[in-house]
């Protein structure tokens, strides 16, 4: 007698022994590709704020360049994606400007609230906003930006 059929429910069991671990190791991959993407998700949020930050700080050397620095603290609040339109390079996932926070919202996109000043990230995991903010500081200590005594610091997408 062959030892091949000596055990006839062997084969069976070698069956589910693989049968659970490809299972295992199909979950496995899902769980990794879903962590990949929230990666892939957070990584382009980073990317598209540098790129605001990048196109901020050009403005920011352009005002200087011009003697207009002055002018600086007007840009405070305005939608920062203007900027990346002068330079054609708006993200894909740019929706535009909506009038208060209860419109309908695409996941994964960005908008500009015009009521609140800010921009919006609409997450599938939640809002994240950010607001244009101009630093500076305040040699005379009077709270206003002047040109010609005050440093200017920056001018960036902060989140809020």
């Amino acid at each position: 007698m062959s030892l091949r059929n000596a055990q006839p429910g062997a084969k069976l069991l070698r069956l589910d022994i693989v049968v659970i671990l490809v299972i295992f190791f199909i979950i496995a991959f899902l769980v990794y590709l879903d962590r990949l993407e929230e990666d892939v998700r957070t990584v382009a949020v980073e990317k598209t704020i540098n790129e605001i930050n990048s196109a901020l700080a050009l403005t920011l050397y352009q005002h200087a360049v011009e003697g207009r620095l002055g002018d600086l603290p007007l840009l405070e609040g305005e939608n920062p994606f203007v900027f990346l339109a002068i330079y054609k390079q708006l993200p894909a996932n740019y929706r535009g400007s909506v009038r208060d926070s209860t419109t309908a919202r695409v996941i994964n996109s960005w908008y500009y609230n015009l009521d609140a000043r800010r921009v919006t990230y609409q997450a599938d995991t939640g809002l994240r906003e950010f607001a244009l903010v101009f630093q500076y500081k305040d040699r005379n200590n009077n709270g206003v930006f002047d040109a010609s005594i005050d440093a200017v610091a920056e001018l960036v997408m902060a989140e809020q």
